[in-house]
C-alpha cells in the first residue's frame, strides 16, 4: 500500500509541477518558414481523460482503455 501512495504522490507532483516546468522551458515555438510567426505557451492544465464518441464526450477510465486496447 505504501508503494501505491508513493506512486500517486509522484504522479500528482508530475502533473501539477513538472509539466508546468517543461512547458515553461519550451514555451516558444517558432515557425520554420517565417520566424515572425510563433506560439508562446503560457500555462498547461491536465484534466480528466475523455474521448468523443459520436459527438458526445465520454469519460475515459483505465478499464475502458484496457478493454479497447488503448493502453
Amino acid at each position: 500500500m505504501a508503494a501505491r501512495g508513493l506512486h500517486l504522490e509522484s504522479f500528482n507532483y508530475f502533473v501539477t509541477t513538472d509539466i508546468k516546468k517543461i512547458v515553461r522551458a519550451n514555451s516558444l515555438v517558432t515557425s520554420e518558414y517565417n520566424p515572425e510567426v510563433y506560439l508562446r505557451y503560457k500555462d498547461v492544465r491536465i484534466g480528466r481523460p475523455s474521448e468523443i464518441i459520436d459527438g458526445v464526450t465520454e469519460p475515459l477510465t483505465p478499464y475502458k482503455c484496457r478493454q479497447s486496447d488503448k493502453t
